[in-house]
């Protein structure tokens, strides 16, 4: 089971947060929430920077508001950088499988909507840093994300004073994150926004909006496919005391779901993997069951007739049948997304087989993960400065001091080339 308890327990510890991290990619000016809790909590603002969010004008959002320079690090993730990461096997299978389209995005310069963006690319590199950096709690938030309030974070750290009693025990061995739950606006894939305009309640479950961790022990790896927290959290929540805790409700930036209905596309390969984890998880299966396990077609049927479901009901709305003007008008814009996704389980008659392969892969990938972690860092080793830690991930500090205008950046694609980090081996 993938959540805690339903909130921390109150209380007001002395641990400190070592750093809020933002992967942003909405403009500068999304991030002043970050910036008032990084004052508050008087700690550095780490933000990755690509697509409209423009280092620059982070300096700028961030002096206006008072941080410090000396606790504002910017590293741009445009298409020039190159992070040093390990070759992740499940994701090449992702990208060569399951969304092809995405491969020729770097190659032609072109910016495909149904292409995921680099979120993960930026948390995994964000994981990478902190740990160089010896960072014990890192509050991660999206930018478009209310952050926690104060009393919320004090609650949350709680959380962590007992994960220290049961580490000392040899208890632990995942990390422990305490993740919030976005209902308003809520976070919820395109066709579980079109099934809750069809009228059906909708589960919203905790994400990776707004998380904190303890990083006392290494830290699993957000792999490239949408509904990439609910695998991250897959890894924080089994084997070992760890886990994820429900740390309440946060407020998400509205957005218009069925703006894209190619988007349905490749979300709907992370969704499928995520619910049917969830699913047989749930059903008391063991991991090694659930990687071979032959109910994959099961789940990708039960899916199909779901969509099917939420059609049936959104061409009667659209058709004038039920509803409200307004709601026809969104049953019509609704509905080319739904026909998108059954496309795609329409069009992969090998995903049965498929599945378990990617899972395969995505497990062998945590090995990879963990020991190129033990590689990183010398645990006898000092902290290094923060342009040393940056310089080792072939990243550098943006010097925010040093712009005051946005220089024009060119945008070839979502995701940053990555440097494979197996070298260090």
């Amino acid at each position: 089971m993938l959540d805690g308890p339903a909130h921390p327990p109150a209380h007001h510890p002395a641990r400190r947060i070592d750093a809020v991290v933002v992967p942003a990619a909405r403009p500068a000016t999304s991030l002043e929430p970050a910036v008032r809790t990084a004052i508050d909590r008087g700690c550095p603002l780490v933000v990755f920077a690509s697509h409209r969010c423009h280092p620059a004008d982070v300096g700028r959002v961030a002096s206006e508001l008072g941080l410090a320079q000396d606790r504002l690090i910017v590293i741009d993730m445009g298409p020039r950088a190159e992070p040093l990461l390990p070759t992740f096997s499940a994701d090449v299978f992702f990208r060569k499988n399951w969304v092809p389209d995405e491969l020729s995005t770097a190659a032609t310069g072109c910016q495909r909507s149904n292409a995921p963006r680099n979120t993960s690319v930026k948390r995994n590199v964000a994981l990478e840093f902190a740990w160089l950096q010896h960072w014990s709690t890192v509050l991660f938030l999206d930018d478009d994300v209310t952050p926690p309030t104060r009393e919320q974070l004090d609650d949350c750290l709680a959380v962590f004073d007992a994960d220290e009693v049961a580490i000392s025990k040899g208890l632990a061995r995942q990390p422990v994150v305490v993740a919030f739950r976005h209902r308003e606006f809520p976070d919820n894939s395109i066709v579980r926004h079109a099934g809750r305009l069809a009228g059906l309640d909708q589960e919203v479950r905790t994400g990776a909006g707004a998380f904190l961790i303890s990083l006392r022990l290494p830290p699993p790896h957000f792999p490239h496919i949408y509904n990439e927290d609910w695998l991250f959290f897959w890894d924080c929540a089994s084997g070992g005391r760890g886990g994820v805790v429900d740390g309440g409700e946060l407020h998400q930036e509205a957005y218009d779901p069925f703006a894209d209905p190619h988007a349905a596309h490749w979300q709907e390969y992370g969704d499928v993997v995520a619910e049917g984890m969830r699913e047989m998880g749930y059903a008391g299966q063991r991991s090694e069951e659930l990687f071979a396990s032959g109910d994959w077609c099961i789940a990708v049927s039960r899916r199909r007739e779901l969509i099917e479901a939420y059609r049936q009901r959104l061409l009667a709305v659209r058709d004038g049948t039920v509803g409200s003007e307004a709601e026809r008008d969104r049953a019509a814009k609704a509905l080319p997304c739904l026909d998108e996704a059954l496309s795609t389980l329409a069009g992969n008659e090998d995903w049965a087989e498929e599945i378990p392969r990617y899972l395969t892969l995505w497990r062998e990938d945590a090995q990879v993960w963990s020991t190129h972690l033990d590689l990183l860092r010398d645990p006898a080793e000092q902290p290094p400065d923060v342009d040393t830690a940056l310089a080792r991930l072939g990243l550098a500090r943006y010097p925010v001091a040093a712009e005051t205008v946005s220089p024009p950046r060119l945008e070839l694609a979502e995701a940053a080339p990555v440097r494979d980090a197996r070298p260090l081996g």
